[in-house]
């Protein structure tokens, strides 16, 4: 499937996800939340989609099982306000060690990203598409978009600031 065909059908089918979702129990905010994680795992595999159909079964199937899982996360997964991540890193002598320190503690803080903003920010910035070109392919509006990105490359600034503090 191409990217125009993506794009034809990607808000009827994001509709459909939305209300796949409610049907399963999800409230309309998780509802929204569940059915633009479903158009970015379509997205993913858009390539190897051969027709609407198949796409629109594949959605349903998705947002489904991504119901079922946001469900079980809510009722088994405790929240413990007290657990706190410390990350307590003296500057290492090498420059190659300390350059794959930086890294590491970039991609925790990449993966500490919710999903949904991750995958927005990896279409902008590795795959360099526009805000327009992404709005597109989740079938939501361009402002979106640049919320989303603003929201993920704000909560990036701050844990580089509070790491910046830290160290001096």
């Amino acid at each position: 499937m191409t990217q125009n065909e993506f794009e034809h059908i990607a808000k009827t089918i994001r509709a459909q996800a939305v209300n796949v979702s409610q049907c399963c129990g999800a409230d309309s905010v998780g509802a929204e939340d569940i059915a633009q994680d479903t158009m970015l795992k379509l997205w993913m595999i858009h390539d190897t989609l051969s027709g609407q159909k198949e796409m629109r079964a594949l959605a349903v199937t998705i947002a489904k099982r991504l119901t079922i899982d946001s469900h079980r996360r809510q009722h088994t997964e405790p929240i413990d306000p007290t657990h706190t991540v410390i990350d307590d890193c003296q500057p290492a002598p090498d420059i190659a060690l300390e350059a794959n320190e930086d890294q590491e503690w970039l991609r925790c803080r990449l993966d500490r990203l919710p999903a949904t903003e991750l995958q927005i920010l990896r279409m902008r910035q590795v795959e360099l598409r526009t805000n327009d070109e992404i709005a597109a392919i989740l079938g939501i509006e361009p402002t979106s978009v640049c919320t989303m990105l603003s929201r993920a490359r704000h909560r990036l600034l701050d844990d580089i600031k509070k790491r910046m503090k830290g160290e001096k």
